[in-house]
């Protein structure tokens, strides 16, 4: 065989070990979350907001559910979360220690209750308080002032300035 015979099978080899380590790294080193959000009646909740958080660096991605209340979330890497679904005037649903793992690609889905709607007020600036003492108006009269009041009859019986 001459040299070039055996050069090209060496070379195909070559590439074939090349394509496939490359192929090995282009593999998905991260999971993917999906699922539906949807009422106790089954439709859908678009609009729902989908949070996903890492337990261990807190860092979190949100996503809004489609008009079927499917939602996506790729590209997470492998860690320990928590999942939260909210929309609102429902109440608001949650899985802890969700585990994904490389590759993994797990379907969550959520279903929500009619909640009451909550009203959260931030006060940013105290306001003055209000006086809650009762102020009483009076003064003690003396006989000179008393003498000095006009009354109608001219005995001056105290009676009458009631």
């Amino acid at each position: 065989m001459t040299r070039l015979g055996v050069r090209v099978p060496a070379l195909l080899m070559g590439v074939a070990l090349a394509s496939a380590s490359s192929t090995a790294r282009a593999q998905n080193i991260m999971a993917t979350l999906r699922g539906r959000v949807s009422d106790e009646q089954g439709a859908g909740l678009e609009g729902a907001a989908l949070t996903a958080r890492s337990t261990a660096t807190n860092a979190s991605r949100t996503v809004a559910a489609g008009s079927s209340g499917q939602y996506f979330i790729p590209n997470l890497p492998a860690d320990t979360y928590e999942l939260t679904a909210t929309f609102s005037g429902f109440s608001q649903a949650r899985m802890d220690r969700l585990v994904l793992r490389v590759g993994q690609e797990a379907t969550i889905d959520f279903v929500l209750r009619v909640g009451g709607i909550t009203e959260e007020v931030l006060v940013t600036d105290a306001a003055p308080l209000l006086e809650t003492t009762r102020n009483t108006i009076g003064a003690v009269i003396d006989k000179d002032q008393i003498d000095r009041l006009p009354v109608l009859d001219h005995d001056r019986r105290h009676a009458q300035l009631v």
